[in-house]
């Protein structure tokens, strides 16, 4: 929710963000996410973590990435599971509410917008669209990358450190 939240600053706050970065996120939850997002939700309620992590690893990284991860699904799906699933369930359901479509041409400050082509949860629509809006945008698109583009391409840590740079 990171991408959201810092939208509805941006857009309430115009003097006092000075710079932005929008990584992998929407100006409102498009059909396939809520589809993934109301799936989590579901598997949460049951409870069962092991299938939780598994499909939200499944839907976040890429198949290369995912190559190399997925011998460590049975480490991963035993350590962490939380007491309970309510804080996930709010912050998912949360997802639903978020709409800035109509308002994001009242960002004002430079925006960097990062996604991945082959993101299976904010699909390379949204992307483009926030781009779009947004004026003084700057649009990192990575074509081979999903949801996880931030961790997965190189570069990427040290293009954001760059454009956040005060110069």
């Amino acid at each position: 929710m990171g991408g959201m939240i810092a939208q509805e600053l941006a857009i309430k706050y115009p003097g006092k963000v000075k710079k932005l970065v929008l990584g992998v996120t929407t100006s409102y939850p498009k059909p396939e996410m809520k589809k993934v997002l109301n799936n989590w939700i579901k598997i949460a309620e049951e409870g069962n973590y092991k299938k939780l992590i598994m499909d939200m690893a499944e839907k976040t990284y890429s198949e290369k990435y995912l190559t190399k991860l997925r011998k460590y699904y049975p480490i991963i799906t035993k350590i962490g599971k939380p007491k309970s699933f309510r804080h996930f369930i709010v912050e998912a359901k949360a997802h639903f509410s978020h709409n800035t479509y109509n308002e994001l041409l009242k960002i004002k400050c430079p925006t960097m917008i990062i996604g991945g082509a082959k993101d299976n949860i904010v699909d390379k629509a949204s992307i483009l669209e926030l781009a779009d809006r947004i004026n003084n945008s700057k649009l990192l698109l990575y074509e081979n990358s999903s949801y996880s583009v931030i961790f997965e391409e190189k570069n990427c840590f040290s293009r954001i450190v760059d454009f956040l740079k005060i110069k």
